[in-house]
């Protein structure tokens, strides 16, 4: 999936300079309204859009010791056709580090905290870069990108003061639905503006969002990249956004949204939704390879409701999302679903054909994946139905059988139609309070036959005692809720009596554990044993016991030393048996 997101494809076709480009200068941080002091960023602003159809570039040189600018008017819109480099990264000390955002140094900073009105920065016309600023307390949006095409805004700290770690929102008029970046498509269409390696965060409403005016304006091919979004700089901290991460909507269409860190945001980390009013519906967006609910590494991080919405904005149902895509991404930790599509129930047909596919999706605080946002939806014959996702049923697994190394996974489907072209997913689970997983690691795909009957052989990966649930995607591309949790069994010998395996039963608690956790083990006979710890990815990360267990049952206190936060495999090992569990480690 992540070959749809290439941004080797998408260029921001800024016009190459010419013969009588300038480079305006900005020497002197106080903001004059009127008649623009010489070497101030109004007056480089005023003689940039003077100099029409030229791509002039706006450097700094501010003295300090402090560069701040103290904004007492709204700055002149950005409206020459070629557009205007501002870069604050020519300010001497400001650097983009060896990784940004995390390792930006930024120090020309735009206060709006005097402002009555408007954004920190209009962009009217395309062409621009805004690159290396601190943004914040401006009474609307951070950055206005209005009826504009091929603009970019890089390296930039937007809500939060220049170290990146105390919140100094944008939006704070609390007038309208504000953003720290917003693409707004209103008078002519937006499209192909690129985001990446900002942070974004304590902005009302939104981190980033994307607006259409249908029918007429759209928004469209805009890329939301590598951005903190919601946290501190450092990705740790939450410094939410005051409703959602990421917005895209009013029939927004073909944006994507990839490797970001958008957690700890007060509502969704992202919000697909339509306009129900006028039928017009948010289509093909794609949300790929983003960490959704955990910090920068993999640590709870929530969300305050789902990590993904689709047809839901802060709460309230309003449909009108298709086709859009979620995939390879991280999806964990939220305080609501991972993933809910809910459609509105005035209309039929209106968020349907969402695939959701290939996530890591573990530990949110109800469903991995839930349609229409009313708990597990039970399975019915005669599929489609007049539902989100058109209610797509789960797969049903019959049996996961492992034997030489391998698990064979068998299961049904009632996929309607053409069952056979559709697409069941299989993922190691973490068991959901439902009953039905959360699949937390993706396993393989394969297509049912004609009856509906399909099976899968996953090779390594998995073992005897691990759960599994299943996902399925029908020939529309709606995809289900997660199936009911299947446990893998061992291969029953032949004329054998019941094996060492058959009596061995094994529990970890507390789980989330912290510090340490008890493995309470109940075991028909006495044994050597050994209990290690792993990363989802195989690699041992402690030895946790090595010795021997006496018949019946016994408890073993485990201490945890140096272990990062994260999702972990406890392996035990006998002469007859080799059991995996998930643990989840604080």
């Amino acid at each position: 999936m992540r070959s749809l997101l290439s941004l080797t494809a998408l260029t921001i076709p800024l016009l190459c300079l010419q013969l009588h480009a300038a480079t305006y200068t900005v020497s002197d941080s106080r903001d004059t309204p009127g008649i623009p002091t010489p070497n101030t960023l109004r007056w480089a602003i005023s003689m940039a859009n003077n100099n029409r159809n030229i791509h002039d570039t706006i450097s700094f040189n501010l003295p300090g010791p402090l560069f701040t600018i103290q904004l007492a008017d709204t700055l002149p819109r950005l409206d020459d056709p070629a557009g205007v480099f501002i870069d604050g990264l020519t300010q001497t000390g400001a650097a983009i580090g060896a990784s940004p955002p995390v390792t930006l140094v930024l120090l020309v900073e735009l206060d709006g905290s005097m402002l009555p009105y408007g954004a920190g920065l209009r962009l009217d016309a395309g062409q621009n870069v805004i690159r290396g600023l601190v943004i914040h307390s401006c009474p609307e949006d951070g950055v206005l990108i209005m009826s504009s095409d091929d603009n970019l805004i890089e390296y930039n700290i937007i809500g939060l003061d220049p170290s990146g770690s105390i919140p100094r929102g944008n939006g704070r008029a609390l007038t309208g639905l504000y953003a720290g970046v917003r693409i707004e498509a209103s008078e002519t269409d937006a499209e192909r503006n690129l985001i990446q390696m900002n942070v974004i965060s304590d902005n009302y409403a939104e981190g980033v969002a994307i607006w259409s005016c249908p029918p007429d304006c759209f928004s469209f091919d805009n890329v939301v990249t590598r951005n903190h979004i919601g946290t501190d700089q450092l990705g740790f901290v939450d410094l939410g956004n005051r409703v959602t991460g990421v917005y895209i909507g009013e029939a927004s269409y073909d944006n994507a949204v990839n490797n970001n860190l958008i957690s700890g945001n007060d509502v969704d980390g992202v919000s697909i939704v339509g306009l129900p009013e006028v039928g017009a519906i948010s289509r093909r967006n794609i949300v790929d390879g983003n960490l959704i609910g955990l910090d920068i590494q993999n640590a709870p991080l929530p969300n305050g409701e789902s990590g993904v919405s689709i047809g839901m904005y802060n709460r309230q149902v309003y449909g009108f999302a298709n086709d859009n895509t979620i995939a390879n991404n991280t999806i964990a930790f939220n305080i609501g679903n991972g993933v809910v599509v809910a459609e509105d129930q005035t209309h039929l047909f209106n968020a349907d054909s969402n695939r959701i596919t290939q996530n890591s999706t573990y530990n949110n605080g109800r469903l991995g994946i839930d349609l229409d946002n009313d708990g597990v939806t039970q399975n019915d014959p005669g599929d489609p139905d007049m539902s989100a996702n058109q209610a797509c049923n789960f797969p049903v697994i019959t049996s996961a059988i492992f034997q030489s190394g391998a698990t064979t996974v068998r299961g049904s489907v009632d996929a309607g139609g053409a069952v056979s072209q559709a697409v069941v997913e299989v993922f190691q689970a973490m068991t959901d309070p439902s009953g039905n997983g959360e699949g937390a690691v993706y396993l393989g795909a394969c297509a049912p036959d004609n009856a509906g009957n399909w099976a899968l052989v996953i090779q390594g990966g998995v073992q005897t005692g691990d759960t599994l649930t299943a996902t399925c995607t029908d020939t529309e591309n709606n995809t289900s809720e997660f199936s009911a949790v299947s446990e893998i069994t061992r291969a029953s010998p032949v004329h054998a009596a019941p094996s060492f395996a058959d009596a061995l039963h094994i529990q970890v608690y507390p789980s989330p554990s912290s510090g340490s956790f008890t493995v309470m083990i109940q075991s028909a006979l006495a044994a050597p044993m050994h209990i290690r710890l792993y990363t989802m990815d195989g690699k041992l990360t402690q030895e946790c016991y090595s010795g021997r267990i006496q018949a019946g049952t016994s408890s073993l206190s485990v201490q945890l030393a140096g272990i990062s936060p994260g999702l972990y495999m406890l392996e035990t090992v006998t002469p007859r048996q080799r059991a995996s569990t998930p643990i989840l480690i604080w």
